[in-house]
């Protein structure tokens, strides 16, 4: 069976269907991943990956959308925003990417085309190969409905390759846990993070003698030191934790106390094995490798998607919501000193890990794909 996994050009909806493609591929199948942008990184996990857009650069294209509609661009980062901004900001990025996973649908004939919520073209390189097409949602809201609210805006490209609509979903996999998000239709699958190959061992991997608090300020592609700078602020003060700085690349100021120490960009599933809690932007990527570890977390939101993220982390009890202003040692001292962040967060791991793997879901997508006469 020939897979074609095509995936948003962005880390934190690619790595997601890495643990699946990967089982895929030991299940003797052929897997290609079809994507751009920072999303290349994939290619670490050993799996084939195709650019599908050699040009495509997101500040470019978050500024012509800035340009067209203004208000959209300030919606998307005020309280007033909405799944809409979404939709058209990856609306436009699906219309960028649509040429290029056509083309290579056409070239390398898949038999099955897997997809994230955010990249329904996909379903249309499905459709015109006329193959299933199955939708993983490792998002936080209901990511079949992005999906389709998604297509609205691969009119122009349907046209441009002789497609009425793209595929409806074969099946959809759902990643999030249901204690946050609630039952939703489709196969459940547990979170694996991948962790882009572990290094050797070294003092990251030692416990901590104080409680360790992870601060996530950026990701792979580059820093956003913003938020940093206001944890680094408060951290000073909190002597009784111990802080990771990840590759935080900003002026440090005066030199750091004995508990507050720097590290490269490390995989997020090393750093949280010997932490107590995790400071971060609110990816959604991010908020599960969390829960995978049973991690307390503090989400600082900075888009819409992740304000919505980080509403569920605080109905859910697994821990605090703030603006970069209201960081304040009190309130890092509360996210390690709250025990029932910690057992809610227990609560949720264990949720987690009891859902059908990579692997079994991997064995019903071939079952799916040998039903529908593709192989």
């Amino acid at each position: 069976m020939r897979v074609l996994v095509v995936t948003t050009p962005l880390l934190e909806y690619a790595y997601p269907l890495v643990p699946l493609a990967l089982e895929l591929r030991t299940a003797g199948h052929q897997v290609l991943v079809a994507t751009a942008g920072e999303a290349l990184r994939v290619a670490d996990s050993g799996l084939p990956v195709a650019d599908v857009a050699r040009r495509f650069d997101p500040g470019r294209l978050r500024r012509r959308i800035a340009l067209r509609n203004p208000l959209l661009q300030w919606r998307e980062r005020t309280r007033w925003a909405d799944p809409r901004g979404v939709v058209t900001i990856f609306g436009e990025i699906n219309d960028e990417l649509a040429d290029g996973v056509v083309t290579l649908a056409d070239d390398w004939r898949p038999d099955l085309v897997l997809h994230d919520a955010l990249a329904p073209v996909g379903a249309l390189a499905a459709a015109r190969r006329r193959v299933p097409a199955v939708l993983c949602d490792p998002t936080f809201y209901d990511g079949q409905r992005l999906s389709f609210a998604t297509t609205g805006h691969l009119s122009y490209a349907c046209g441009r390759h002789g497609i009425t609509t793209p595929a409806p979903p074969s099946a959809v996999i759902r990643l999030a846990p249901p204690s946050m998000v609630g039952e939703r239709p489709g196969w459940r699958m547990r979170y694996v993070p991948y962790d882009g190959g572990l290094a050797g061992v070294d003092w990251r991997d030692e416990p901590a003698v104080r409680p360790r608090i992870v601060v996530i300020g950026g990701h792979p592609a580059g820093p956003e030191p913003a938020l940093t700078r206001r944890v680094l602020r408060a951290a000073r003060r909190v002597e009784t934790a111990e802080f990771l700085l990840v590759r935080p690349d900003l002026p440090i100021g005066p030199p750091l106390p004995e508990h507050i120490r720097t590290v490269e960009w490390t995989p997020l599933t090393r750093l949280l094995t010997t932490a107590a809690a995790v400071v971060h932007h609110g990816a959604a990527a991010t908020v599960l490798t969390a829960l995978v570890h049973g991690v307390p977390q503090l989400v600082v939101p900075d888009t819409a998607t992740r304000r919505h993220n980080a509403d569920l982390v605080y109905r859910r009890g697994v821990g605090l919501v703030a603006a970069r202003g209201e960081i304040s040692p009190a309130l890092l001292q509360r996210l390690v000193d709250q025990a029932s962040f910690t057992a809610a967060a227990a609560e949720v791991r264990v949720e987690l890990a009891t859902a059908p793997s990579p692997a079994e879901i991997a064995a019903k997508l071939t079952d799916l794909v040998a039903t529908s006469g593709q192989v």
